[in-house]
């Protein structure tokens, strides 16, 4: 097995008298990174707690992308950016599994393309679903995963969502942030995408 594939379970999912689900992807924009090996720790944590269980886990997270165009440009600078992009996390590469940081399994780090800065909801949803979605459907079927946890509603577990859909998966939403209800009451488009 290389270091880009996921391990292959030995659990066949869905077999008789075996606990659902045996195959998770955890969506996360907070995990250990080469550059953060803090980040999410809580997370990672949780993956080792899964692991241990029998179960095994891809983690999905995010790195910003932040957009330097002229004036005016941005949109088709992004697209150009999303074009090349979700070329590449739909290939088995985009998985590794560092031995330094997190939990020790297969982690894909997406990028999150936008103008930078802090984003209304529905910008950073959009932002982080655009190429987690190709990601997890090419993932799906080399690796057919039971369902999707994502860790924070927005815009992790909107972007999810979106997979889950398209995937006919369950999806479980962990809320870690303590800025979700403030953001909730003052944010008409959190509500609705929340």
């Amino acid at each position: 097995m290389s270091s880009s594939e996921p391990p292959a379970s030995s659990i066949s999912p869905g077999s008789p008298g075996d606990a659902w689900p045996r195959r998770i992807l955890v969506v996360a924009r907070w995990y250990p990174s080469h550059d953060d090996p803090g980040s999410g720790s809580f997370v990672s944590d949780e993956v080792v707690a899964l692991r241990a269980a029998g179960i095994d886990v891809v983690v999905a997270s995010w790195e910003n992308a932040d957009l330097r165009a002229r004036e005016g440009d941005t949109d088709s600078v992004r697209g150009l950016a999303l074009e090349a992009w979700a070329r590449a996390v739909v290939e088995p590469a985009a998985v590794s599994t560092p031995s330094a940081w997190g939990a020790g399994v297969p982690v894909a780090r997406i990028p999150a393309v936008h103008p930078g800065g802090r984003l209304p909801a529905r910008a950073a949803i959009e932002a982080h679903a655009a190429l987690l979605v190709p990601f997890a459907i090419a993932l799906a079927a080399r690796w057919p995963f039971d369902m999707v946890h994502a860790h924070v509603g927005i815009p992790d577990g909107a972007a999810a969502a979106l997979v889950a859909t398209a995937l006919g998966v369950p999806l479980v939403v962990t809320e870690h942030a303590s800025s979700a209800s403030g953001a909730l009451e003052e944010q008409e488009e959190a509500r609705r995408a929340y």
